[in-house]
């Protein structure tokens, strides 16, 4: 995955038709490790939002994240509460 994630092919910017990213999905299913690769790539949009209006930063604080939401935090991602 790292591989993959690194080479510049995965599209880690693409949503699903409920919102979901790639860093979504991995916040969502407890990927902390796959997560943290999508954030340090650089390339996850921090004002993305799911169908239920939620950030990767709401996603991680609503799981329990504490790594995920801490890096997110060092990043400036925003709530975006509405």
């Amino acid at each position: 995955m790292e591989n993959i994630i690194n080479s510049g092919k995965a599209n880690t910017l693409s949503t699903s038709r409920e919102g979901h990213t790639a860093l979504s999905l991995a916040i969502e299913n407890q990927w902390t490790d796959i997560a943290i690769l999508i954030i340090n790539t650089g390339k996850s949009n921090s004002g993305s939002t799911n169908d239920l209006r939620k950030t990767p930063l709401i996603l991680a604080i609503d799981n329990g994240n504490q790594e995920v939401t801490n890096r997110l935090l060092e990043l400036g991602f925003k709530c975006n509460v509405y």
